[in-house]
């Protein structure tokens, strides 16, 4: 990532403004990945979130130009090219498989996208742990995303997993929180309450205990993160960014219907639903 858009990036951190869309595998097999970047992008989002298991890269690649060539055509303006970070989602714990499973992550996906990272959502302290001694391997250059939860982590778990992973990465780690967990029966229950929790004792036992560490950003994901931002607000926590995960539902259900990208007529009104989504997940 260059100097500038380090610093762009940094700026919405700071700002606490950062707002992004998870592309989960449900919607990256549902919908038109071109047409939903397209419209997130001359909206004003300010990233995009892939998962691995969503092979849509050039789609989202191609989605963010097209908007930039209508919005040069209609005097638009988009002061920077949307962030694209990168979330491996599926995890390999055998060790002969791992080293060749992050290979292609680090080494030829890295040079396309701002940042690359893991979900740890689901794994415990020495698994997370052993990741970081194959990582560590590769020159990674780009920012990093730890996507972890207190599922299977301690406080005093998650709080050692935060430092060792900022010592390979310093001020290129972001950590993201996912306000999604399992049951016991399986079933995914949404907790904002946890989330906030758990970013709380991040900003307490880590950024507030040692200056070093204050600059960390921290994102809230998952189905109810924009709840969770609220409440984040109702309780004084500091939180950097939000990243949504489902697009509204009135716009899924018209997307099909879109035919062109070619200028802002037909597509007015949906810019006007991803706007009013995009503003909910303001600070």
């Amino acid at each position: 990532m260059s100097i500038t858009r380090s610093k762009i990036l940094f700026d919405l951190f700071f700002s606490r403004q950062f707002t992004q869309l998870y592309i989960e595998p449900s919607i990256g097999t549902k919908l038109d990945l071109n047409k939903l970047v397209f419209l997130y992008t001359l909206s004003g989002c300010h990233g995009f979130l892939l998962s691995t298991q969503v092979q849509g890269l050039n789609h989202i690649l191609s989605g963010i130009q097209q908007a930039k060539d209508i919005a040069e055509k209609s005097n638009i303006y988009l002061p920077f090219s949307p962030f694209i970070f990168l979330l491996a989602t599926d995890l390999i714990f055998e060790e002969r498989t791992k080293y060749a499973h992050f290979s292609e992550l680090f080494t030829n996906i890295q040079s396309e996208v701002d940042a690359i990272g893991v979900d740890f959502t689901q794994a415990y302290k020495d698994d997370i742990l052993k990741y970081l001694d194959i990582i560590r391997t590769f020159n990674v250059d780009s920012y990093f995303i730890l996507k972890v939860s207190r599922k299977y982590l301690s406080n005093a778990s998650l709080v050692e997993v935060i430092k060792a992973y900022y010592q390979i990465f310093y001020k290129r780690l972001i950590i993201v929180t996912d306000v999604t967990l399992s049951n016991p029966h399986k079933q995914l229950v949404t907790s904002p309450i946890q989330a906030i929790s758990t970013i709380d004792m991040i900003n307490k036992e880590v950024k507030f205990k040692d200056t070093k560490y204050k600059d960390i950003p921290l994102i809230i994901s998952g189905q109810d993160s924009i709840k969770a931002k609220k409440l984040a607000q109702q309780c004084g926590v500091c939180i950097n960014g939000i990243t949504v995960s489902q697009p509204p539902s009135e716009l899924i259900k018209r997307l099909e219907l879109l035919k062109t990208l070619t200028n802002l007529e037909p597509i007015e009104d949906l810019l006007h639903i991803v706007r009013e989504s995009l503003d909910s997940c303001k600070f």
